[in-house]
């Protein structure tokens, strides 16, 4: 998987991020076998660095979106 950031805010501990997370499923994924599909997600995740640490993590992302791309969920609902 790769993640490229856009935007990097730091505020005293507290570290966010909005990045867009791609990559190819060469491997198990959630129990579904290697498709060799590429996926491509927006997410933002919000971290707590202590001493150099990252203590506490938030995050959200397109996950029902990557599961399109992997081809595990139908892109849209049944008319």
């Amino acid at each position: 998987m790769h993640m490229e950031p856009h935007e990097v805010l730091v505020d005293g501990d507290l570290l966010c991020c909005r990045a867009t997370m791609s990559g190819t499923q060469h491997g198990e994924f959630m129990g579904m076998p290697p498709s060799g599909k590429r996926f491509e997600v927006t997410g933002f995740d919000l971290l707590r660095v202590c001493d150099g640490q990252v203590t506490d993590h938030w995050g959200v992302m397109d996950a029902m979106k990557m599961m399109q791309q992997l081809g595990a969920m139908p892109d849209q609902a049944p008319a």
